[in-house]
């Protein structure tokens, strides 16, 4: 069904964007660890 193949390739990209922003958000958290430690 496209409409389900639709659906569910919505879930991934959200799926995809929350753990993407989820390693921006480590990475610039250990950025900012890095820099207080130089």
């Amino acid at each position: 069904n496209i409409e389900e193949d639709k659906f569910s390739g919505v879930n991934l990209d959200r799926c995809l964007r929350n753990k993407y922003e989820a390693v921006l958000k480590a990475l610039s958290d250990a950025t900012e660890v890095a820099e207080l430690a130089i």
